[in-house]
């Protein structure tokens, strides 16, 4: 009994030497990761797309509408309230300068404005899948790895601590940030350290075999 639990304990040693030894060794993937972030971003200027909304290119100018009712908020997809976000989202990015903004009179005493791309905005502007416009900007740079964990099988998670760089003036005003909270709030758009991670499954001889998921270009909010 007492040799069984002498080597349960030394199991539990090794298996923590393992996992200490296994995150102290992941900074082998920094390269990796950052390659991956890269890949689809060889500009460094696509990492993050901000979606302004179901709008294509022949949309524009665009005038506003308005859709009466009550909002379903057990539906995430309410054409109403995405109506809305899209009103909201095209006059904050008139008002930071990638739209202009012009009246067009009235529905039943509401405003009608209508927008057009700045020369600012068409330097961010994209249409993914031509049917969504979306404004790009920044790369990921991978500062410093964190940890690697085991999701079972041969699939693993490595996190990293990271930061945007190439972000434009435009998206360092709260009120264009604010409208997309999984962003990362003030510190991503000052270019400060921020957390990322990317899931990839490994081969039999423990090396990576491909990405599964992650951040790397066109990472959309």
């Amino acid at each position: 009994m007492k040799k069984i639990k002498l080597l349960h304990q030394a199991l539990i040693v090794l298996i923590s030497f393992w996992l200490i030894g296994c995150n102290d060794n992941i900074n082998q993937y920094k390269e990796r990761i950052q390659y991956d972030n890269d890949r689809n971003n060889p500009t460094g200027n696509q990492a993050l797309c901000l979606a302004v909304g179901r709008l294509a290119k022949t949309d524009y100018p665009y005038t506003i509408k308005y859709i009466e009712g009550e909002i379903d908020k057990d539906d995430p997809w309410d054409r109403i309230a995405w109506n809305n976000i899209l009103n909201q989202r095209l006059a904050n990015f008139a008002k930071a300068g990638l739209f202009s903004e012009q009246q067009m009179g009235e529905d039943n005493g509401k405003p009608l404005y209508r927008y057009q791309f700045t020369p600012e905005g068409e330097k961010y502007a994209h249409w993914w899948g031509g049917g969504k416009t979306y404004f790009c900007f920044g790369r990921v740079v991978v500062d410093k790895m964190t940890r690697m964990s085991d999701l079972g099988g041969s699939t693993k998670i490595i996190g990293f601590y990271f930061h945007y760089e190439n972000l434009p003036d435009w998206v360092k005003h709260e009120y264009i940030y604010s409208l997309y909270p999984t962003l990362g709030g003030k510190d991503a758009v000052m270019g400060q350290q921020i957390t990322g991670s990317h899931q990839y499954s490994f081969d039999y001889n423990g090396n990576i075999d491909k990405q599964i998921t992650g951040m790397s270009g066109r990472y959309t909010l």
